[in-house]
């Protein structure tokens, strides 16, 4: 089965396991929107018969709502891991699963829950695959390395031609002068996300005589904080479990440290705001998800201005716009795609009710939270001259941050 895969017609980056329509078409639209291959099947069997001509996706998304038991349920899984075990499964169910069965689930290989009205309203669907197929690489230039040094890192060569990452340095590799020189013609090369603190840590290791060690220095931070932001998306995206609700603090406070060390070195440049801006035009930045960037910019503009807490900011920013992924996706879709200059009275009331579900998130995920970053969330679309929402008031009536 393996050999004949390698021969398979064509690739697919998504399967879908449902027999709803609704379903097929949501993960149909979600998965051109993000410009990835996907295929559909009606169950585990036909997958089984087609799978050699198929070939093998990255992520299986199986509808759970139509299998009448859960023993058939694990039975179906432990196929679908037989056929393909090294590939992410998100499991759909149709109503509260109880947390012995949600268990069962994740002992039996299921990476994601969610349930089928969150992939039909919200947006959680379009970040877990944003999260698994554009930000599990990061790009950098083969000319930050340095020539002769021990590189810490696997890094990678993004091909085009069948979208697949070919390894082309390896960790605890001497980067030779001759290695270099024939990699010049790829110039930029990706790390995986799980290697950018190795990948900060190596550039900071080694001194820049060409003049660009500050940029080098702020691109590694800026990888970081990437690392840190997609990671805080994905529990936000998640069932909120009670492992999920301890680890969010942590991440949060392991992100907004990151950012302080990127704002120190924007700073330290001739142009913090343009350099700043940069970092989010790094092709495969930020292309998907705006927010990242409006809560780093609006940091970065506390940090010059002496206004407001930076890191508050950054924690209720992240907080905040978590709500409009909650709501449905169309509500979602308007906010992110269309400028403010065409949102009427009705989307800024749509956007500000949905700062509500944002609170109760923070409560959930931080102790302090009316007390610290409450006030700047529920205000997040309040206007100086008091034509926003939800309170209309103005002016320093408004928190800083």
């Amino acid at each position: 089965m393996g050999a004949l895969n390698l021969f398979s017609r064509f690739r697919i980056d998504v399967l879908v396991i449902s027999t709803s329509t609704e379903i097929l078409q949501r993960v149909a639209q979600v998965s051109e929107r993000l410009m990835l291959s996907s295929h559909r099947v009606s169950d585990v069997s036909q997958f089984e018969n087609e799978f050699a001509e198929i070939g093998r996706p990255s992520l299986i998304v199986f509808d759970l709502s139509s299998i009448p038991n859960r023993p058939l349920i694990l039975e179906k899984i432990f196929t679908l891991k037989s056929i393909v075990p090294h590939c992410e499964y998100l499991a759909l169910f149709p109503h509260n699963l109880d947390r012995d069965f949600c268990q069962q689930l994740r002992d039996a290989g299921i990476d994601h829950l969610q349930s089928v009205e969150d992939v039909l309203q919200s947006m959680k669907l379009d970040f877990l695959m944003s999260q698994q197929f554009h930000l599990q690489y990061f790009p950098i230039e083969l000319r930050d390395l340095f020539p002769g040094t021990e590189i810490t890192f696997n890094a990678f060569h993004f091909m085009a031609l069948n979208k697949k990452y070919l390894p082309v340095i390896f960790e605890r590799l001497i980067l030779s002068d001759k290695k270099f020189k024939r990699l010049e013609k790829i110039n930029q090369i990706y790390i995986q996300s799980h290697a950018a603190p190795a990948y900060q840590k190596y550039i900071e290791s080694y001194y820049d005589s060409y003049n660009t060690g500050l940029l080098k220095r702020t691109k590694a931070a800026f990888l970081q904080v990437v690392m840190a932001y997609t990671q805080i998306r994905t529990l936000l995206m998640s069932g909120q479990s009670q492992e999920d609700v301890q680890k969010l603090p942590e991440l949060l406070n392991f992100f907004e440290a990151h950012h302080r060390i990127l704002l120190d070195y924007t700073k330290a440049s001739k142009e913090p705001f343009q350099t700043y801006v940069n970092l989010y035009r790094m092709d495969g930045i930020s292309n998907f998800d705006r927010s990242l960037f409006i809560a780093g910019l609006a940091a970065l503009l506390s940090e010059i201005s002496g206004v407001g807490q930076p890191g508050i900011i950054l924690k209720s920013s992240l907080v905040a716009f978590s709500s409009l992924m909650f709501a449905d996706y169309k509500t979602y879709l308007k906010w992110q795609d269309h400028p403010e200059s065409q949102w009427s009275s009705v989307d800024f009331a749509q956007f500000s009710e949905a700062l509500k579900g944002s609170c109760e998130v923070g409560r959930v995920h931080i102790a302090d939270f009316d007390a610290t970053l409450a006030p700047s969330v529920i205000s997040l679309f309040e206007r100086f001259d008091g034509n926003g929402f939800p309170h209309q008031i103005s002016g320093e009536k408004i928190p800083q941050e």
